[in-house]
């Protein structure tokens, strides 16, 4: 049993591609961690340090981007795409999900709509099924790495 969960989640050193199912729960597991690093670097930036609300929200996304870049190459969807390739399709899809974010979070922020916290959630609930598509299927795609 030790052994299979060690296989799974890849700790044993070999590269396995998981099911969409393996790769959806440890998106959601991810998710949360998301949530609590990028809520948690804004509140430190934005309440504790003073800074601006762009500046706090970017720079948590940017501490956020980079961490999971490196997280979902290695551990989640642990493609066979060269690291390059995945890395340029990942900015891209950053950039996008940045702007979902910043319009989202940034209206909720000049409206004074909510709680900030739960628009950092919910902004990364409504935009995570569309992250997790591409992800799956552009950024870190199963298959031959010949073929990328």
């Amino acid at each position: 049993m030790f052994a299979k969960t060690i296989s799974l989640l890849g700790l044993d050193g070999k590269k396995r591609n998981q099911t969409v199912l393996e790769r959806f729960l440890i998106f959601v597991c991810s998710g949360v961690l998301t949530f609590v690093l990028n809520a948690g670097s804004y509140k430190l930036f934005y309440f504790i340090m003073g800074w601006s609300h762009a500046l706090s929200y970017g720079c948590s996304l940017t501490l956020m981007t980079v961490t999971f870049f490196f997280w979902n190459y290695y551990f989640n969807f642990r493609t066979n795409t060269h690291i390059q390739h995945s890395m340029w399709r990942y900015i891209g899809t950053m950039a996008l999900m940045w702007c979902g974010n910043y319009a989202i979070v940034g209206a909720a922020h000049y409206f004074k709509i909510g709680v900030w916290w739960f628009n950092i959630l919910g902004t990364q609930v409504l935009l995570s099924g569309i992250k997790f598509s591409l992800y799956h299927f552009w950024v870190f795609p199963h298959g031959d790495s010949k073929n990328t």
